[in-house]
């Protein structure tokens, strides 16, 4: 983001826009202003194995697994506390950040939690904050939690504008505290906002769209966005096959990409593999495997080099793919 807005604007433009995750802009705030906050000035963010050994100290004896759900209570309780600001009622956690704060320490979530207990407690501060930042953007709108939403509520007033593009069909991060919730009101928290439903594909075969919305709407979370509409005006063509292992799944997608080629060796035709009256060939350039983790790209990749396939293996993908974006703009 930060290399394609720098194409849009100058360096001395580019100087006064903060381009960032939300844990980065507030540990900038926390930085500039540590005797605000009330956090040590030299103040290091708790590595795991920082946060395992306190854990260890709060819950002396304890099994790995035990403190591994205290680290995961903190995190939630930290994460969904908002504007609340937390109150330790657990003795544990309470343990907990006393020790993370006489070793120096922050974790991850104590980042934006901090800033935004700094934000209410500090109105000069909060209003220097605003005038600031006129302009707020925010991606991936539909995994906030309760404590980015209320720092989004702190900023965004005294005539703030905020712009956020989301989708709720994307929401994956609920085991973090994110709430897709916050998303379907957004219209009414924002009630000036302009909302824009981008719903046209123009990638996808209308059949292979239809079938990609069956399998959303079996799971998704009920809101007013409207059903995605094909405008690439051609057939595709949609399997399903259920693999009993992940090594036979990959073999599966080399036999498939085997069969179109035409046969890579004399065994393909004589085996009766291939059907040898199909004329409609394509060549290895016609093929793109996508897959959702790198564990999943081992094993495509040892099949494909059993059957002695020439690929191209990207170190970094640069491709992500979008279903569908909405875009909420208040001016």
């Amino acid at each position: 983001m930060r290399e394609r807005i720098s194409k849009l604007c100058d360096a001395s433009l580019l100087e006064r826009i903060f381009i960032g995750t939300f844990h980065q802009f507030c540990l900038s705030l926390l930085r500039q202003h540590f005797t605000v906050a009330g956090v040590p000035e030299n103040f290091a963010i708790a590595t795991d194995r920082q946060r395992n050994e306190i854990a260890a100290r709060v819950l002396p004896g304890s099994s790995t697994s035990k403190r591994r759900d205290l680290l995961d209570s903190v995190s939630r309780m930290k994460s969904s506390t908002g504007g609340t600001i937390i109150q330790e009622t657990a003795a544990e956690i309470a343990f907990y950040n006393k020790s993370l704060r006489e070793s120096g320490l922050l974790d991850f979530d104590d980042l934006m939690l901090e800033a935004l207990r700094m934000l209410v407690q500090n109105e000069r501060l909060r209003l220097n904050i605003q005038a600031m930042y006129r302009e707020v953007f925010v991606d991936e709108y539909q995994d906030i939690n309760q404590v980015q939403h209320d720092l989004i509520e702190l900023l965004v007033q005294n005539g703030v504008c905020i712009t956020a593009i989301g989708d709720p069909n994307q929401a994956i991060y609920g085991f973090r505290g994110s709430d897709v919730h916050f998303f379907s009101s957004f219209g009414m928290e924002f009630p000036e906002a302009r909302i824009v439903f981008l719903s046209e594909n123009y990638r996808t075969a209308s059949n292979l769209l239809e079938a990609c919305g069956d399998v959303i709407s079996a799971e998704s979370f009920e809101s007013a966005v409207p059903s995605v509409v094909a405008r690439l005006y051609v057939q595709g063509r949609l399997t399903v096959f259920e693999a009993a292992t992940d090594k036979a799944e990959a073999e599966y997608v080399v036999h498939q990409v085997e069969k179109l080629v035409g046969g890579t060796t004399m065994f393909s035709h004589d085996s009766g593999r291939l059907d040898s009256d199909d004329d409609d060939r394509m060549t290895f350039s016609d093929f793109g495997v996508l897959y959702r983790t790198n564990a999943q790209a081992r094993i495509l990749i040892e099949a494909f080099e059993r059957s002695a396939f020439p690929i191209r293996f990207p170190e970094k993908s640069r491709w992500r793919n979008i279903l569908l974006s909405t875009t909420f703009s208040r001016f």
